[in-house]
């Protein structure tokens, strides 16, 4: 502060207090490292807590107009974290951390919440641990570039999201232990400049877990190729089935979604008009609609007030006794009780084993009623698709 002439210190102070307040206004990078000195040197003032927020919050909102800055934080964000015994703050910086782990020395660190680091983590994941780029290919920067990225990244997500959910990152192979001072460039005081001890496990050096990222990479363009009529393929070996099963949901799902696309744009405009409202199913909002109907229809048909009253009476009554029958047949997209049942055994993890005639009655009804197929083929059988498993629920609620 002493070597801060007057006009500097008030600006400072000024600009301290508006970050302070969530208003980041305009800074250059002495006043940013300054502001950084301050939490790294003083956690008596500034809990860890709050210093690790402030400094991702600064590092976030700064780094596009500062970005030498990405380098010095990707280190002493880690080192802060690592002193005060915090957990990566992957929520902080999900935005960027593709950026970040670019620069990171220790990619590791800002990786070690596989399953918190988003698509912008994944993406960056997968840069670091395969020996195939797949954005340098002639295919994936021709006239499709911007489908292809998008098909890629969202099918090596459900890759890494397999990953996280079978452990395969957690690995005691390769451990390596990195030396050196903390907070490396930064001012700091005797209290707080330390020696860092960092054990780990290296991603980077463990060549089954480099194999596996760069076979996914290469599986997945493969399917995309197919998708887009590519003869092309590229060499894949010993990659394993789980791994090829959540690249290839990824890409049913995919193609489902671009079938129902076409089949809707080649229909005629006025007969979308026939097509039932996109939304959630609702009970409720059917009722509604179907009481208007009928009341319109009354209307239509006859003139007399008395009669068109009575009409109106009759069909309550039978609209309620529709939907008393239908209380009693405990059933949902039109499907029998029996099938009714397997569909509610299966929502509550009792396991059946169906037979592909129920699940194909099962889906048929579900297509028909509700615009998609709602089981899928396992490897230990047909399984409720995770997507919509909440609509279901809601629906056997609803019984």
């Amino acid at each position: 502060y002493s070597q801060l002439t007057l006009p500097q210190k008030n600006y400072y102070f000024y600009w301290r207090d508006s970050v302070r307040r969530g208003k980041y206004i305009k800074s250059d990078y002495s006043y940013l490292y300054l502001f950084v000195y301050e939490i790294l040197n003083l956690p008596d003032k500034i809990s860890p807590q709050d210093g690790i927020k402030l400094l991702c919050n600064v590092w976030r909102e700064y780094r596009e107009a500062l970005p030498r800055i990405d380098a010095y934080f990707s280190i002493w964000v880690q080192d802060y974290c690592l002193v005060h015994k915090l957990p990566c703050p992957i929520s902080e910086i999900r935005e960027f951390l593709f950026a970040v782990i670019a620069v990171a020395p220790l990619k590791e660190f800002y990786l070690s919440d596989i399953g918190s680091i988003g698509s912008d983590g994944a993406d960056a994941l997968i840069a670091y641990l395969s020996d195939y780029d797949w954005r340098k290919g002639k295919f994936a920067s021709g006239e499709n570039s911007d489908d292809y990225k998008r098909y890629m990244q969202g099918a090596l997500c459900s890759f890494v999201n397999y990953l996280g959910a079978t452990g395969l990152l957690r690995s005691d192979d390769n451990r390596q232990t990195l030396l050196r001072d903390a907070f490396p460039h930064s001012l700091c005081t005797h209290a707080v400049k330390c020696k860092l001890e960092i054990d780990y496990s290296s991603l980077s050096a463990d060549s089954a877990v480099r194999a596996l990222v760069t076979g996914a990479v290469r599986y997945s363009e493969n399917k995309l190729r197919a998708i887009f009529g590519i003869k092309s393929r590229l060499a894949v070996k010993d990659f394993p089935e789980g791994a090829k099963a959540s690249i290839d949901r990824y890409f049913d799902r995919l193609m489902r979604d671009e079938h129902l696309k076409r089949a809707r744009e080649s229909i005629p405009e006025y007969e979308k008009l026939y097509d039932a409202p996109i939304g959630k199913m609702s009970f409720g909002s059917a009722d509604e609609i179907e009481r208007a109907s009928w009341s319109t229809t009354a209307r239509l048909v006859v003139d007399e007030l008395e009669y068109e009253q009575e009409k109106c009476e009759t069909i309550d009554e039978k609209m309620e006794q529709k939907h008393n029958d239908a209380a009693e047949r405990k059933t949902i997209f039109g499907l029998s009780e029996e099938d009714t049942a397997v569909l509610t055994a299966m929502f509550y993890d009792e396991n059946p084993i169906i037979d592909d005639s129920v699940a194909e009655r099962i889906n048929n009804a579900a297509y028909d009623n509700f615009g998609d197929i709602i089981l899928e083929a396992g490897e230990s059988g047909y399984m409720i698709i995770e997507d919509y498993k909440e609509e279901i629920e809601r629906c056997l609620l609803k019984q």
